[in-house]
């Protein structure tokens, strides 16, 4: 029976996309090399620290896509397969715009926080006086009543 022609259970499929394949480190021996070859590391170590990039994102996505077309193109899947194949790389592609524009965004308003009086005052105030850096606090005033407080980052209270 050609390879394109077998039949998977739901563990072989879950093992093909997983990196612990059946928790003993890896696919079970059964498993079928998969066609696409092995699964790169950096996505992995991405998602499991959290680190995900606008550009990382991307590029995992327009891997996805080439990697479905490859599936598509060693597989010979019938024609409604290829249609639900082409469909998916249109929602990425949608997907990628939303993601793009988001950053856009994203880097407006950061840039527009960096022209804030208190945008990263904790980490770049430095005092000329006693040289401490980041402990820098502002009297703010309720403009109801007219009570004062302070906010900001103060030092730790001294040890008794």
């Amino acid at each position: 029976m050609d390879t394109s022609d077998q039949v998977l259970s739901q563990n072989q499929i879950d093992a093909m996309f997983t990196a612990s394949g059946s928790g003993s480190g890896g696919p079970p021996e059964d498993v079928p090399e998969h066609p696409l070859g092995p699964r790169p590391d950096a996505p992995i170590r991405e998602a499991e620290t959290g680190n995900f990039t606008m550009e990382s994102m991307g590029k995992r996505l327009e891997k996805l896509e080439q990697d479905m077309v490859k599936l598509g193109h060693q597989a010979g899947t019938p024609s409604d397969i290829t249609a639900s194949v082409k469909q998916l790389q249109q929602d990425i592609q949608t997907l990628v715009g939303h993601i793009q524009a988001m950053n856009t965004k994203i880097e407006t308003v950061v840039a527009g926080l960096g022209g804030t009086v208190g945008y990263a005052a904790h980490e770049s105030f430095q005092c000329k006086e006693c040289q401490v850096k980041g402990n820098v606090a502002a009297e703010l005033s309720c403009t109801s009543c007219g009570t004062k407080s302070w906010w900001g980052w103060f030092p730790p209270p001294a040890a008794t």
